[in-house]
């Protein structure tokens, strides 16, 4: 954010209380950053939770206020509305009843005419006059660095173990998988993004009954939250999920899966990761099916 000419503009009316000198102070600042989308500004104070808000296409605020005291409009700007520039404050001039303008000259009578005479004009009262003062300050608004979100972004490929629970003669089995991990921005301590996987699983009759072999596989992609702990990253995540079976039966399903996660950074762009992951089918109806996956994967950054 660059420099912000702020301008204030008193305009007192001729208003006077019992105790109090009342004037419209207006207060008006320019654009000095094409990027700025909001303002924000609070009267005599920057306490949490009184500052108003206004956006881009508004650079001016009017106010009634006591013109016999000093007022300080403090004034922010932000590109996004959460962070916020330290304030640039500007103080309105005081004005008091003693500040009255003085009388107007009365004219100069004529010597001798015919006309009639011209009566000398009045002094204006309090009531007759306003007085306004333009006040012009260059206030320099510090610049508040707002950091670009750089996105978390991996691919895992690892082996993992399938079975079926509580189904104790469904197949076993063990195979391939590989992930797609990416975040989006950051809400409090963790940073929110998608997660894809797909994995491919045999059965151990792959190795001395290949005729009884079964390959089962799985596609889905979740919704996920992550966070930092010490050098790991610890996340969930949970979404649709579709499974098939080839091979000595065919059949797709589809429902949801869910799974917690950990990555272990040893290396900067290399790190390894373990997952459970929970694979709960529920369509066709008639062929509901949970599947408990551990796997464990190597990790590569981007």
């Amino acid at each position: 954010m660059k420099k912000l000419l702020f301008i204030a503009i008193l305009l007192f009316v001729s208003v006077v209380g019992l105790f109090a000198l009342d004037g419209i102070v207006t207060w008006t600042w320019y654009e000095n950053d094409p990027d700025v989308e909001f303002y924000r500004y609070q009267v005599d104070g920057e306490e949490d939770g009184r500052w108003i808000v206004v956006d881009r296409n508004v650079n001016e605020v009017s106010l009634t206020l006591d013109v016999s005291v000093l007022h300080t409009l403090y004034l922010q700007q932000s590109y996004d509305g959460i962070i916020w520039s330290p304030s640039s404050a500007t103080d309105s001039e005081i004005y008091t009843e003693s500040e009255e303008p003085e009388p107007a000259e009365p004219e100069e009578q004529p010597e001798e005419t015919s006309e009639p005479e011209t009566p000398a004009e009045q002094p204006a009262t309090d009531e007759e006059v306003a007085a306004a003062t333009v006040i012009e300050d260059e206030i320099d608004v510090p610049t508040v660095e707002v950091e670009e979100y750089k996105p978390l972004v991996y691919l895992d490929l690892g082996i993992g173990y399938m079975d079926s629970i509580p189904d104790s003669a469904a197949p076993k089995t063990i195979g391939f998988n590989a992930s797609y991990f990416r975040t989006f921005f950051k809400a409090g301590i963790f940073d929110i993004g998608v997660k894809g996987n797909v994995g491919i699983y045999t059965s151990k009759h792959l190795f001395y009954k290949p005729s009884q072999m079964q390959l089962q596989a799985y596609l889905n992609a979740q919704a996920l939250a992550t966070t930092v702990v010490g050098n790991c990253d610890v996340w969930g995540a949970i979404g649709p999920d579709m499974g098939f079976t080839f091979i000595n039966g065919n059949s797709v399903k589809a429902g949801m899966a869910i799974e917690i996660g950990l990555r272990y950074h040893r290396y900067k762009n290399f790190s390894i990761g373990f997952v459970v992951s929970d694979h709960y089918y529920l369509v066709p109806t008639t062929k509901m099916a949970n599947r408990l996956e551990l796997r464990a994967f190597l990790s590569r950054a981007f």
